[in-house]
């Protein structure tokens, strides 16, 4: 594998997606025989300086990067006349004020979590909460897609899906037809079949039976 060079990877630096240390990282390229490789953090370059350090060490040429994410204004303004036309009184935006460990303690009281592949998806099942996650630009073959004891998941396994990684890119067709075919009936009955399912495996828990 000595001419193969990984470009987009993220360490331990990129939390929630990235698991590698660098040190085994670099100890993994140089037993493949690789002579070059890349980190790609997402948001941040922390790992860079131990990342060249243990790469120079090594004699492996270390390519360093980020993952950016570009707004068109600021990524912190919000359209907050719009979310209120958009969400009924009774729901709480806690977006951008929670931490992450007050985050895990919320996501821990649910019952069920709704959610695209995102972060809160996977901080779901890290906290054994049930999770339903609705696939969109990206895939549950890429590995982040609940396991049967940890969930279930929407896919509609369009020709152009997956259409990118992370699913931040624009949609190629125009119309979102990966999101747009998924009815809120489809997502109803969904839900209610894995709070029943989950409620019968842990009677003992908080868990309740939901029935139409």
């Amino acid at each position: 594998m000595s001419e193969f060079t990984h470009l987009h990877l993220h360490t331990q630096y990129s939390i929630l997606d990235g698991a590698s240390s660098v040190p085994k990282l670099i100890e993994k390229v140089k037993l493949t025989g690789m002579k070059s490789v890349a980190i790609t953090d997402h948001g941040n370059m922390f790992g860079v300086k131990l990342f060249h350090k243990i790469a120079k060490k090594n004699g492996i040429k270390p390519i360093l990067g980020c993952e950016v994410y570009v707004a068109k204004e600021s990524r912190f303004r919000r359209d907050k006349e719009k979310d209120k036309n958009t969400y009924p009184e009774k729901v709480v935006d806690l977006r951008g004020k929670l931490s992450l460990r007050e985050s895990l303690s919320v996501i821990s009281q649910g019952v069920l979590t709704i959610s695209n592949d995102s972060a809160i998806a996977h901080m779901s099942r890290a906290v054994g909460v049930p999770v339903l996650v609705i696939y969109g630009a990206t895939h549950p073959y890429f590995g982040f897609a609940p396991l049967p004891d940890e969930g279930d998941y929407i896919f509609k396994g369009l020709e152009c899906q997956p259409c990118d990684v992370h699913g931040k890119k624009e949609c190629k067709r125009g119309d979102l037809a990966c999101l747009q075919t998924v009815s809120p009936e489809e997502i109803v009955e969904k839900a209610i079949d894995l709070i029943n399912r989950f409620s019968n495996k842990n009677s003992n828990s908080s868990f309740y039976k939901v029935e139409l």
